[in-house]
């Protein structure tokens, strides 16, 4: 499974307020994945990647594993991962990668 596959699915069980939400995920070393879903409040930052932990009123009927699958995923290629705010509404993923 590729990253951008968990971020997508993740993207999927927690649409929010927003209209037509979606996940924009544009693959460079560089890379980044967008979606207009309700965002993640920035208390809960620090615990999105975590095993089993998924955030107050989460939807769906996930275990919370997709996004600390994708961390793993992230640090066996000796990459980052962060999470921000994207404008109107959202969560923005900045991917790096090391250069091959």
């Amino acid at each position: 499974m590729r990253i951008s596959e968990l971020l997508y699915r993740n993207d999927d069980a927690t649409k929010g307020n927003c209209t037509d939400p979606k996940l924009d995920f544009r693959p460079t070393r560089f890379g980044d994945a967008l979606d207009s879903g309700p965002g993640i409040p920035l208390n809960d930052r620090l615990r999105i990647f975590d095993r089993f932990w998924r955030g107050k009123g989460a939807r769906g009927d996930g275990a919370g594993l997709g996004l600390a699958i994708v961390m793993e995923i992230v640090r066996a290629h000796g990459a980052s991962i962060a999470v921000s705010d994207c404008t109107p509404c959202g969560a923005r993923f900045d991917l790096r990668f090391r250069p091959a």
